[in-house]
């Protein structure tokens, strides 16, 4: 069998053999890869192409020797900054890499990139395309303002103007990589799935699918992780990102008066970039109109020193954020299954999340704490209570560990994706 895999970045285990930098993004693909090299019970030879920007010629072939196993890596160009910009190059890129290669299976990964639809209207044989669904970028699109108010959506700081670039443009961007999802959903035949979110959306575009559920298997440092109930009483709130305004970080900055009122040392701790940074000229300029809107809201509630930004975080870094938490707290207006929140649960980590889109697939009542989707007050009362409640928090801790060593079970999700593979194959 003889797999070809799409991928949106280079996969870690790939980026260190060849000595370059790695990246902290999409690592549920990296685990799933590792398995799927070090397995011997399959007869089955993989490529792998994946974008690469720094890369001339615009495709570059290397044979590589990992886990004792011959991979094919295709790397293209592709400037992966604007992935709302189709290049019509890529789809004689892939009838190179697909006339060479030969696959038996395209596994793709995500459907919302302008290299996802190249490689499907390159591809003859459609039948042979197994795309996972990641995000939803139709819902993403039409939640990405988050009930900001339509001045803070219109306005337009000098970084804005500069990269054409404010909240409504990157609306505009996420609809147009939603046109891609369409195009591509459309012409497909195959898709993994893992919510009734998912399934239902893609089912509404295209009703002829065939949907294949598979849950992922996330980095493996998370499921060695463990929380401990002494850690609430720090009171430290983390959140994975907040670097747009699908991700609702204003949500949290709102609910804190409140949160502060009952818990005076309460501190926020957000991992990503500081999109709030105002020291010095050059962030001055850098700052956009979603993180001028933070930083205003914030001065608002005298929360400066309540925020600490931790940068971009490793897997081992992740890790330890979860266990050295009070709480892990969701605040998006839309996600699939986001992977936070499955490593959040994986950990143990007491976790808050607004009950939209597949995350309800994730979780019961009992497992995570839901708020209702933008209500800022309600996800006050639950941090509030979680903090108030110890023996509430360590019944959440225990049920949610044990509900995501169910969905993230490397074993059963291994064997699940050559079920699929399988189908495909007519095996």
């Amino acid at each position: 069998m003889k797999i070809l895999w799409l991928c949106n970045v280079i996969p870690p285990v790939i980026a260190k053999q060849l000595n370059t930098e790695t990246t902290v993004k999409e690592g549920w693909i990296d685990a799933s890869l590792r398995r799927l090299l070090k397995d011997e019970s399959q007869d089955i030879s993989i490529g792998i192409a994946c974008p690469d920007p720094a890369i001339d010629p615009p495709l570059k072939k290397d044979r590589l020797l990992i886990e004792g196993k011959q991979v094919c890596l295709y790397r293209f160009m592709e400037h992966t900054a604007s992935p709302w910009v189709y290049d019509k190059t890529l789809e004689r890129v892939f009838d190179s890499i697909l006339n060479e290669f030969i696959p038996d299976i395209i596994h793709v990964f995500g459907t919302e990139y302008p290299h996802t639809l190249a490689l499907v209207r390159a591809c003859e044989d459609k039948e042979k395309i197994l795309v996972s669904i990641q995000g939803v970028m139709r819902a993403c699109a039409e939640n990405y303002c988050a009930d900001l108010p339509d001045k803070i959506i219109d306005q337009t700081t000098f970084r804005d103007w500069l990269k054409k670039d404010n909240i409504r443009a990157q609306q505009q961007k996420f609809m147009k990589r939603a046109e891609f999802e369409k195009e591509t959903l459309e012409k497909i035949c195959h898709v993994t799935g893992r919510t009734e979110f998912d399934k239902k959306e893609v089912l509404k575009i295209n009703p002829n699918l065939n949907y294949h559920f598979m849950n992922e298997t996330l980095r493996g440092a998370f499921y060695d992780a463990e929380w401990k109930s002494e850690r609430l009483g720090k009171h430290i709130i983390f959140v994975s990102q907040a670097d747009y305004p699908l991700k609702g970080f204003h949500l949290l900055i709102e609910a804190m008066p409140d949160v502060l009122k009952a818990f005076p040392d309460t501190h926020i701790s957000v991992a990503g970039n500081s999109i709030t940074g105002y020291s010095s000229l050059k962030e001055k300029i850098k700052i956009g109109t979603y993180g001028r809107y933070l930083r205003q809201l914030m001065e608002r509630s005298d929360l400066a020193d309540k925020v600490t930004v931790l940068g971009r975080l490793d897997e081992n870094s992740m890790k330890k954020r979860y266990e050295d938490s009070s709480v892990y707290v969701c605040t998006s207006y839309i996600e699939n299954s986001p992977n936070s929140l499955g490593e959040a649960m994986l950990s143990g980590t007491p976790c808050i999340a607004p009950k939209i889109g597949g995350i309800p697939s994730m979780a019961s009542d009992d497992e995570v704490m839901f708020f209702e989707r933008g209500n800022s007050a309600q996800l006050a009362e639950n941090i509030i209570s979680l903090f108030n409640d110890e023996e509430k928090a360590k019944k959440l801790s225990h049920n949610s560990k044990k509900r995501a060593r169910i969905t993230h079970d490397p074993d059963n999700n291994f064997k699940r994706l050559l079920e699929i593979y399988k189908e495909l194959c007519h095996e």
